[in-house]
């Protein structure tokens, strides 16, 4: 529920016709120096005329009630983060440090206990895949595909998505 420009919640959230989802004025700021074509800032598939886009309403829903939800905690010994633990990225946004109990690897964000609740109790959310906390959540993700990079291509020594081992790794030998 994190805009990839601002690293914020969204706000007045767009999508792309690729897919991806960005908050209405970060992708305006962005595309507002392109003239005729514009790319999407996070596949740079190029567009031509620049395409008509509109606040994601559903979308709108999910991001304002995760955005009532936001209770900055406070810190206590249970949940102060170490060096070397990931940061909720809700709490970090409202300027606390608070250590995360999982990362979603659809929202590429990492939550609190708190923050998490919507994970567990939303059914469009709970579909989303949760592990333990990582940083770096964008570089677990497909850079051709944007999936998640679950497969390892042996004969190319280097992680890949399902995506990837179905076309251009299909002869290679991939494990999971």
């Amino acid at each position: 529920l994190l805009c990839p420009l601002c690293s914020l919640i969204f706000t007045d959230p767009v999508t792309t016709p690729c897919g991806h989802n960005f908050c209405h004025a970060c992708l305006q700021n962005t595309w507002v120096k392109c003239d005729n074509m514009c790319q999407c800032p996070t596949c740079d598939k190029t567009y031509s005329p620049r395409p008509e886009i509109s606040i994601n309403t559903a979308f709108k829903e999910l991001a304002d009630t995760f955005k009532n939800m936001i209770i900055p905690q406070k810190v206590t010994p249970l949940n102060n983060v170490q060096p070397g633990e990931i940061t909720c990225d809700v709490c970090l946004a409202a300027s606390v440090q608070v250590k995360a109990q999982k990362s979603c690897l659809v929202c590429l964000a990492s939550y609190c206990s708190i923050h998490l609740e919507p994970h567990q109790k939303v059914a469009a959310l709970q579909m989303h895949k949760l592990i333990d906390p990582v940083a770096d959540l964008q570089e677990r993700l497909c850079k051709k595909h944007d999936r998640l990079l679950e497969m390892f291509c042996k004969e190319e020594q280097k992680c890949v998505c399902r995506f990837c081992v179905e076309t251009e790794h299909k002869n290679h030998k991939a494990v999971s």
